[in-house]
């Protein structure tokens, strides 16, 4: 008879090892507790390194909002953060994207989204600028995408179709992808012919 090491309940189900302490075996109820409360630190902490966040726990959900600004005003988004058994269910609004992600994966969803909130929309000088630049045809290679739904791979090579008048770099990916570049947010490079 295997007894729970936490709650001293009989394991009629599956054994589980502690994360915290490999001798301890746990029933699945205690088990996804320790790792609620492993996750919930950890995003506890992430969130510390951003001073324009206010995070809250309303039962077994965090509610973390993201501001403009470092004054707490103009809130930018809203994330709703639940653990599902060894991942993280985060809804992102006011876009109701919902995302299934690793704990390890939440701080580049934070990073992310703190990168795009800093992205203004170039005035039109800008965008003739970026237009001289980036002609229709030009051969780009990405580096990075700061883009938390989708985004093309790291190393994907394209070429610039048309930017529009909010600055947009529309793209033609390798890949058959479509999803445009942002300039000043978006890392890549011009490749020469």
């Amino acid at each position: 008879m295997n007894v729970c090491s936490k709650c001293k309940n009989e394991i009629t189900g599956d054994l589980y090892i502690s994360k915290l302490n490999e001798t301890k075996i746990l029933c699945e109820n205690c088990y996804y507790a320790e790792t609620f409360c492993m996750a919930m630190s950890k995003i506890m902490q992430i969130c510390k390194k951003y001073k324009n966040t206010n995070l809250q726990m309303h039962k077994e959900e965090l509610i973390l909002e993201i501001y403009k600004n470092n004054k707490q005003k103009n809130l930018y988004k809203i994330l709703e953060i639940e653990k599902q058994q060894d991942k993280l269910k985060v809804v992102i609004l006011p876009d109701k994207i919902t995302k299934i992600i690793d704990i390890k994966d939440f701080e580049e969803l934070i990073y992310i989204i703190n990168n795009q909130k800093q992205v203004g929309i170039p005035n039109q000088k800008e965008v003739k600028l970026l237009r001289q630049k980036y002609k229709p045809g030009t051969k780009v290679q990405l580096i990075k995408m700061y883009d938390y739904i989708s985004p093309v791979s790291s190393g994907t090579i394209g070429s610039v179709d048309f930017i529009d008048d909010i600055g947009n770099i529309h793209m033609k990916w390798e890949n058959g992808s479509r999803l445009s570049l942002i300039a000043g947010l978006d890392e890549f490079k011009i490749l020469e012919d």
